[in-house]
């Protein structure tokens, strides 16, 4: 199944905020690269 529509939602909020995915990763204690597959949509939020 593809999340793409809400990971883009969730890197767009991300950006309004003025976080790196690196910055959103470590203050949710989680690795860059999950933020990244999250935000790519290949896997559920």
């Amino acid at each position: 199944m593809n999340f793409h529509p809400l990971g883009r939602t969730h890197a767009r909020l991300r950006k309004e905020h003025g976080n790196t995915q690196t910055q959103l990763a470590e203050r949710l204690c989680m690795f860059q690269q999950t933020i990244q597959t999250y935000e790519s949509g290949n896997r559920r939020i």
